[in-house]
């Protein structure tokens, strides 16, 4: 089995129907689906939970984390993340994904693509172009070498621009040239 993990608020904003359209796509496959997040009960693109389990209940290759107490298992566990958001801020999924060693695949839109580099740590697609974001996971879960190499990249990746120490550094020499 192959698993792809999507991590975020249940709302329509996150792209959350792609996401279960690209595990519709692969009911016959070897490719497992994983949702972990809340749902919003504030947000304007919320999903209903009744109208969202009612959406996943047919796809057999999809299973749903509400809240998950080890986020952490599921990024370990996981082969690739993909973020189908329509935007973000600083996408902090990015950057867990990274730390976890895993590549990301997410749709060319703002917040969503700034911290991955193409073809080293990942894959920035047309927005909404599920199509081709179903080439890349596919790309990326049946060559286990660029998996490896991908994964391995986005490690390093992480370590180098987004470490506790790198961040510390970063702020104190902000903070020094504005003394």
């Amino acid at each position: 089995m192959k698993y792809i993990l999507f991590v975020g608020r249940l709302i329509e904003d996150k792209g959350i129907s792609e996401y279960v359209k690209l595990a519709e796509l692969c009911k016959n496959s070897n490719f497992i689906f994983l949702i972990a997040g809340k749902f919003s009960n504030s947000n304007k693109s919320r999903i209903k939970k009744s109208a969202f389990l009612n959406l996943i209940s047919d796809t057999k290759n999809l299973k749903f984390y509400e809240s998950p107490d080890n986020i952490d298992s599921l990024y370990n566990k996981c082969n690739v993340v993909v973020l189908p958001s329509y935007r973000e801020g600083f996408s902090k999924v990015v950057l867990e994904a990274n730390a976890h060693g895993r590549p990301v695949i997410t749709f060319d839109t703002i917040g969503c693509g700034e911290n991955i580099i193409e073809g080293k740590t990942g894959y920035i697609v047309e927005f909404k172009n599920i199509e081709v974001m179903l080439e890349k996971i596919t790309m990326i879960l049946k060559n286990y070498k660029l998996n490896y190499e991908l994964s391995v990249s986005s490690r390093d990746h992480a370590i180098k621009n987004f470490s506790v120490k790198k961040i510390i550094d970063t702020h104190k020499e902000i903070y020094e040239k504005k003394i």
